[in-house]
């Protein structure tokens, strides 16, 4: 398995507070987003940076710059002591993963969860805290494939990559269509964007029968993306004549359409139905 990388340690925080973490990498190593792993004992702590801000053991050492009045090598000395950075992480998720892979104690931890003395470990909410000074890192790719699933499983769709490592960011299609689902965001966050992928995932796995309501022409037709100005291809060129898309304004252009229906018709949605309860011919 990857290695993690190292970022550093944790100095504070709570269950109903995020936690502080002491970094040991410089900060522009680091993004607002990423996934970090908290190691302690038998857990692991799975959560996300939420800020990133700069400190010092005392103020005037921030205020004042001493590269300009020091040499080189006393000012590295008194940075690396005086000044430092941290990081905010929000606490979502934890595992039992046992003791040290190989020790004695593993394979008694082990033995107990198969003869069934104990439940198998799985992934809990948030229910304790690790103690000062756990190592913190990088969450790597069996991190992310334990909490989003393994990209290589037949029902699980890649929506997206993590930002430092580009590790793939799953759903499980069988799960998710079990149950109700939003996405939410303020505007320009990629809200949009990321509905267009899930509804291609349903689309292509033929997990569901599918019906949007798209009241601003977002999904059936190519678009251009609004911050990289890329093509974005419409689920109707993606799937052709397993999509079917239709306007209520019969005048009206296919690019001006204010209303627009699209299903993917193998399943048990009927056109003729849709359309005669919305008046349509």
């Amino acid at each position: 398995m990857e290695q993690r990388t190292q970022i550093g340690y944790l100095v504070g925080g709570g269950l109903k507070e995020n936690f502080r973490v002491r970094l040991t990498v410089s900060p522009q190593e680091m993004q607002e987003g990423a996934f970090v792993v908290i190691q302690s004992g038998h857990w692991n702590y799975y959560g996300i940076v939420t800020d990133i801000n700069l400190g010092a053991t005392d103020p005037r050492f921030a205020d004042e710059q001493t590269e300009v009045r020091f040499p080189a090598h006393i000012a590295k000395a008194l940075h690396g002591q005086t000044l430092y950075a941290n990081l905010e992480v929000l606490p979502n998720l934890m595992l039992e993963v046992g003791p040290e892979l190989g020790t004695p104690e593993y394979k008694d931890w082990q033995g107990k969860i198969d003869a069934g003395l104990k439940d198998a470990p799985r992934i809990l909410p948030v229910k304790n805290i690790p103690p000062h000074h756990a190592v913190v890192s990088l969450a790597n790719e069996g991190d992310i494939a334990e909490i989003f699933g393994d990209p290589n499983k037949e029902s699980n769709f890649v929506i997206g990559h993590t930002r430092e490592q580009n590790h793939p960011v799953c759903i499980d299609l069988d799960k998710f269509v079990q149950r109700s689902s939003g996405v939410f965001g303020a505007t320009g966050t990629g809200k949009s964007f990321l509905t267009r992928l899930v509804l291609a995932g349903l689309m292509k796995h033929n997990q569901a029968a599918v019906l949007v309501l798209d009241m601003h022409n977002e999904y059936g037709f190519d678009d251009v993306a609004s911050d990289t100005k890329k093509a974005v291809k419409g689920l109707k060129t993606l799937f052709k004549g397993g999509v079917r898309c239709v306007g209520l304004e019969q005048e009206a252009p296919s690019e001006a359409i204010k209303l627009t229906l699209i299903w993917k018709s193998q399943r048990e949605i009927f056109p003729q139905v849709i359309l005669k309860r919305f008046h349509v011919s």
